[in-house]
């Protein structure tokens, strides 16, 4: 590849790079970023009260899990 050609394909590659997002772009990459967040955090959740449910039962027994889950739902 020629010097001429080298340079030009490098100041390419730099603009792109450096591409300035626009207000939608953000919009929506904030958006994504907020859903993604939301599906880790609902997936930790749920293992967290798998967890301390089968520890629960393990040490309570199934009652004490059903207590504490009516009294969540109250």
């Amino acid at each position: 590849m020629s010097g001429s050609r080298h340079k030009r394909m490098n100041a390419v590659r730099i603009r792109k790079e450096n591409q300035v997002y626009t207000a939608e772009e953000k919009r929506a990459l904030a958006l994504i970023n907020f859903e993604e967040k939301q599906q880790r955090e609902n997936a930790i959740m749920n293992d967290f009260k798998e967890m301390l449910t089968e520890r629960l039962t393990k040490k309570h027994g199934a009652r004490l899990v059903e207590d504490m889950e009516t009294s969540a739902k109250d």
